[in-house]
């Protein structure tokens, strides 16, 4: 009788828990990702886009990759956990059990908890955002630039510093 890992997310985190258990268990080991997009993007591009580097331009790569080793994808929006039964509820309707289940979901930002954020600030953690971000600082005359950083757990922990140097480097050029 085989197994079945479900993996909730297909970030860093999700890629590498289904790569790595494809590796280390049998082929008739069940591994199924699943998200939201078909695609992947490396989230460092998206402070590449503010400075207009030439690697931000390769951002997506296509997670039916994965299928060629032995990972099954399910491309749907995850709606409803229950760790007590490993049962997974999909948005398409669907529901999947696993023996195992790895929640890789990953962090979602909500600039508008913050009353006036929306209005006034910039992000790079989304490519519309870094874009907008790009053409404000294109137009930026001087003066003084703030980082707010979230409370913990927030995405890539580093990029908050990669941001400041990277923007710092651009507006000292």
């Amino acid at each position: 009788m085989s197994s079945t890992t479900l993996i909730l997310g297909g970030g860093f985190g999700g890629i590498v828990a289904a790569n790595t258990l494809r590796t280390a268990l049998p082929r008739e080991h069940r591994i199924v990702l699943i998200d939201r997009s078909p695609t992947f993007r490396v989230g460092a591009t998206k402070t590449w886009i503010v400075v207009d580097h030439p690697g931000s331009r390769q951002m997506d790569y296509r997670r039916d990759k994965l299928r060629e080793s032995g990972i099954e994808l399910i491309e749907d929006t995850v709606a409803r956990i229950d760790p007590k039964s490993r049962e997974i509820q999909l948005k398409a309707g669907g529901t999947l059990r696993g023996d195992a289940v790895i929640v890789a979901l990953g962090a979602d930002y909500d600039l508008g908890a913050v009353p006036g954020l929306v209005e006034t600030a910039q992000t790079f953690y989304t490519v519309e955002g870094a874009i907008r971000l790009r053409n404000a600082l294109a137009d930026f005359k001087g003066g003084k630039i703030v980082f707010l950083t979230p409370r913990t757990p927030f995405k890539c922990p580093p990029a908050p510093y990669e941001g400041a140097m990277m923007i710092h480097d651009l507006l000292k050029r």
